[in-house]
């Protein structure tokens, strides 16, 4: 028995930490219930608009806030205690989802009832994601906060397996509205958890700025003056324009190249995320060490090779493993970027440059997506990732070798 806990704990580090267990436990049921909502949702309003641009615009409104808040809220997370943020946002989002529920049972839902709704969510985002990504530090420690990424990327892979599954049995039973009442009922677990852990003490450090403009001018200032943050960031930023595509690119592919039925690519979709799940355990299995600094390179490589790959292939088969590979190699890439963010980052600094971290992964894709559609619309989909994946090696190239790059145009 205590050889196994032994055993477990270094398997595990992250776990010794009694207060981030009782974080994961809340996570990994909330988790579960999102992920229902996320495939209910856009279905309701397909059901209501009978638009896919509608769905489009409507899905897109959550991001808005993400972009244009995430920095203050990540100002406001290096100032106010990161649980009780969480607790607000956390209850917001519970509320969110069981108004939508009510509204949904009882047959008066209407579109701009959700507009609105996912604005709120949206707000609720854009505070949330800094407080949590910075929160799971200070929970942990620096020491081992790569493998308590690796445990929530795992928790949160797992539940993109479960959650539509468990989604559509709630959906063949009780209807639709009730997904978002059992997505409601979810966030208590977490709500629990965030009232019932004990915490470490945070750091009492403040920053020198007292105004949200000194603030933000001061998490400006670092992000852009401390060379390993700045890297992982244009990275992150390069891969999220170039390579999180698939979502629009696997349709077409899957469609006009390898000519398969709604039931095939969703299969292909599987793959990826199975792959996914792959490197998130990868990372968990990696124990307490940290990634060197070129793990965010490569991965990013990796990516833009998946790409590139997928761009030649032609086999069901072989181009399910592609997406095996791509899975795996975002993970991967996200826990190694988030990971080189936190531990390079000072305590009072860190919600302000994981604020960052967030925006890009709501600002970029979407321009990204708009981008890979129109390569698509003009080369197809193989020429859509030729392209993306050979631009992005190239910005990987040039980012990590920038004195190669020097020599080289010194040269010409």
């Amino acid at each position: 028995m205590q050889i196994g806990a032994v055993r477990r704990t270094h398997l595990l580090p992250a776990l010794r930490h009694t207060a981030f267990r009782w974080f994961v436990v809340g996570q990994a049921i909330s988790l579960v219930g999102t992920w229902m909502q996320r495939v209910a949702l856009p279905w309701l309003v397909l059901e209501l608009t009978h638009s896919a641009l509608l769905l489009g615009a409507v899905t897109a409104l959550q991001a808005v806030p993400v972009i244009l808040f995430s920095l203050a809220g990540g100002a406001l997370a290096d100032r106010v205690p990161k649980r009780r943020i969480l607790v607000c946002t956390q209850a917001a989002q519970m509320a969110i989802a069981a108004v939508i529920g009510v509204l949904v049972v009882t047959g008066t839902v209407q579109v701009w009832h959700l507009a609105v709704l996912i604005v709120c969510f949206g707000l609720s985002t854009a505070l949330d994601d800094p407080a949590r990504h910075a929160f799971v530090a200070e929970l942990v420690g620096r020491e081992d906060v790569l493998n308590a990424v690796g445990l929530t990327s795992t928790i949160f892979n797992l539940a993109r397996l479960i959650g539509p599954a468990f989604g559509a049995a709630v959906i063949t039973k009780w209807g639709l509205g009730w997904t978002f009442l059992v997505n409601a009922a979810s966030f208590v677990p977490v709500l629990a958890a965030l009232l019932l852990m004990r915490p470490p003490a945070p750091s009492l450090a403040r920053p020198a700025a007292s105004t949200l403009r000194e603030q933000l001018r001061e998490g400006l200032t670092y992000v852009s003056g401390t060379p390993t943050v700045r890297r992982t960031l244009v990275l992150i930023a390069t891969s999220a324009l170039l390579l999180m595509n698939f979502s629009v690119l696997v349709p077409v592919f899957a469609r006009a190249v390898l000519q398969v039925s709604a039931g095939g690519f969703s299969m292909l979709m599987a793959a990826q995320g199975a792959g996914a799940l792959v490197g998130a355990l990868g990372i968990v299995l990696a124990g307490p060490r940290r990634p060197h600094r070129s793990l965010v390179a490569a991965s990013a490589a990796a990516l833009a090779a998946a790409e590139l790959a997928m761009a030649m292939m032609r086999g069901y088969l072989i181009v399910a493993a592609g997406l095996v590979v791509a899975g795996a190699a975002l993970v991967v890439l996200q826990a190694a970027a988030n990971t080189t963010l936190q531990v390079s980052s000072p305590d009072h600094l860190r919600a302000r440059v994981m604020a960052v971290y967030s925006l890009l992964l709501a600002g970029a894709p979407p321009v990204g997506a708009m981008l890979a559609g129109a390569l698509a619309e003009a080369w197809g989909a193989p020429g859509a990732f030729l392209a993306c994946g050979t631009a992005a090696l190239v910005a990987v190239w040039v980012l990590t070798w920038p004195r190669a790059v020097v020599v080289l145009l010194t040269r010409t």
